[in-house]
């Protein structure tokens, strides 16, 4: 397998290869593909244990119902957060 990649992110890699973080460049892409599959699996795990905590609370009862007014409730928080520059959970929107 070949890789190019762009001369800013070919600099990057040979900063940190001269740095002595890594060896070589393929040590380097090794490490970010072990990173990538860690945090996809963290994002799993946090969204399977989402999921089950929301099966909880309906089976405990403990939900609002989803309703026009609950969207427009969810709609206007998210307006309020956007205008106050507060960001979305990365879990919820990539």
């Amino acid at each position: 397998m070949n890789i190019i990649f762009p001369p800013q992110e070919e600099k990057y890699i040979n900063n940190l290869i001269a740095k002595g973080v890594y060896a070589t460049p393929t040590e380097f892409v090794l490490d970010a593909v072990r990173r990538l599959r860690k945090e996809e699996s963290q994002r799993h795990d946090r969204l399977m244990a989402a999921l089950e905590e929301g099966e909880q609370a309906i089976r405990d009862g403990d939900y609002e119902p989803y309703t026009q007014e609950l969207f427009e409730r969810i709609c206007k928080d998210a307006l309020a957060d956007a205008k106050a520059g507060i960001k979305p959970n990365p879990d919820v929107c990539p």
